[in-house]
């Protein structure tokens, strides 16, 4: 009796210890699972997402290099923003090879300059039309080549004008601008009336092609206005330091 009762004593005893180290072990193997199970998810939570481009996130016709870094294209972007025809503005100054540092100088320089070449060009297509022309001229187109003629002279008038802006006579070279690009722009339009016949369909298929030409020109010619007057309201400002004093 005493001897089964040391025996099942001293088995209890013996395995208690097993069972102690059993369940340190099992501990430590859940202790490692939960780690590794917490490093995961939050490498899951800090990993970066890849986002389907929306589209309107996606740049807009027109829009690829307004968007650019350059200062130039910033520049061009928040200019054209309120222009008549503001397509037409971001086209044309981008096409103008403006540096990166631009001013607004800069950018009514290149407004006029595209206005000019577009003037000159109707300009001498109205006078190659006139003297290819077996059938006498009409008023209309006679009217619309000097008017022409004299908007294109203004505004190159005007070119000579921004090509030597100064700090101190600021004011008056742009008061002088802003005239003479108004006055090129009403002769342009005064010229696409007249070739239209005031609206009553008596315009020939000659008149119908200038007319279109002269429009578009007309467009330019607004834009350039619109940036020399935004010039203007800089009192000076946007100008480059050499044509500071």
């Amino acid at each position: 009796m005493g001897s089964g009762k040391e025996r099942r004593k001293q088995t209890a005893m013996g395995a208690s210890p097993l069972t102690y180290q059993h369940h340190l072990l099992l501990l430590f193997v859940f202790f490692l699972a939960h780690i590794s199970s917490a490093r995961e998810a939050s490498a899951q939570h800090h990993s970066p997402r890849r986002h389907a481009v929306k589209p309107t996130d996606q740049a807009k016709p027109g829009e690829t290099t307004a968007r650019a870094s350059t200062p130039a294209s910033t520049l061009v972007l928040v200019s054209c923003a309120d222009a008549h025809y503001p397509t037409l503005c971001r086209c044309t100054l981008t096409a103008s090879r403006l540096p990166a540092n631009s001013t607004s100088a800069d950018l009514a320089r290149a407004a006029l300059s595209a206005s000019l070449g577009c003037a000159r060009r109707s300009a001498a297509f109205v006078s190659r039309l006139l003297a290819s022309s077996s059938s006498p001229a009409s008023e209309a187109l006679e009217d619309c080549r000097d008017q022409l003629a004299d908007s294109a002279d203004l505004l190159a008038k005007t070119e000579t004008e921004l090509r030597h802006l100064r700090r101190e006579t600021f004011p008056w070279q742009m008061d002088d601008a802003l005239t003479w690009v108004s006055a090129a722009m009403t002769n342009q339009d005064t010229c696409v009336e007249g070739l239209q016949g005031g609206g009553d369909g008596s315009a020939g298929t000659e008149e119908a092609v200038v007319a279109k030409r002269v429009s578009r020109a007309s467009r330019y010619t607004s834009n350039a206005l619109y940036l020399i007057n935004r010039l203007s309201s800089t009192n000076g400002r946007g100008l480059s330091r050499d044509e500071r004093p």
